[in-house]
């Protein structure tokens, strides 16, 4: 059976997350309702991982199974179905139908959104914060995650990992305008690991934490070590990568 691919943004404020969940509104239960309706049967997605509550994405891939070809006017009928805070910006076939939008993903991205004044227009899409920070430490601090590959002080303490180690290829701060945007790519992430590195990169800014602890709480494994969680408005997953030839682009109108 072929099995389809979609690249998913959405704007999370309004939802409890991706995943599917008990008496909550999900991203995902809205795209597999839509699909269940544009496809006349019960059709479940798969995402490439799970964000939280109010968390946003610009491409989540999720994956689906379906035995005829996908119309052309798929993509434009979903995305009338669909709310106006989710839309459906890509559809692929994987090459493959053992294909897993979760287990065969490379790399995933991730940017956090931080305002040093307050704009009412990004209010839910970035973190205002008010203190003068030192850019410099958080810097280095964000190179010092680069050296370490166990997070277990960056997760959530009720997660049930199996295991906490990760392999960050790039943390670093840009300033994109007016917005100062912290970029973390790794291969995978645990439950509240992003906003916990920021949260605590941004402690280190402000001078609540030492640039020279940051090495102490990762060694901690423990969670109550290392600063608050930001809040989840200012999260965006931005990308996930898979090995070349993996997914085949399908013409949409």
């Amino acid at each position: 059976m072929p099995r389809y691919i979609i690249d998913i943004r959405y704007k999370g404020t309004a939802y409890a997350g991706w995943q599917v969940q008990p008496n909550a509104t999900t991203v995902q239960g809205e795209v597999d309702r839509a699909l269940q309706t544009l496809l006349r049967k019960p059709v479940t997605t798969y995402g490439a991982g799970r964000t939280d509550a109010g968390v946003h994405a610009l491409k989540l891939p999720a994956h689906f199974d379906y035995e005829a070809p996908l119309h052309s006017h798929f993509q434009k009928a979903m995305n009338g179905l669909l709310p106006r805070d989710i839309a459906i910006m890509q559809t692929y076939q994987a090459a493959e139908p053992q294909f897993h939008t979760r287990f065969d993903a490379i790399r995933r991205a991730y940017r956090y959104q931080i305002i040093p004044q307050k704009d009412p227009l990004m209010y839910q899409k970035a973190c205002w914060f008010k203190e003068k920070l030192a850019l410099d430490l958080m810097q280095k601090g964000a190179k010092t995650i680069m050296e370490h590959d166990s997070f277990e002080s960056f997760c959530k303490s009720n997660a049930n990992n199996k295991t906490f180690f990760c392999k960050i290829v790039k943390s670093e701060f840009i300033w994109e305008g007016e917005t100062l945007v912290y970029h973390v790519h790794a291969d995978r992430f645990l439950r509240g690991m992003v906003r916990a590195i920021v949260g605590t990169l941004l402690e280190i800014g402000r001078g609540k934490i030492p640039l020279e602890n940051l090495k102490n709480i990762l060694a901690a494994k423990d969670r109550k070590q290392a600063g608050p969680a930001v809040t989840p408005g200012g999260l965006y997953l931005s990308e996930v990568h898979y090995p070349a030839d993996t997914l085949i682009p399908l013409e949409m109108q």
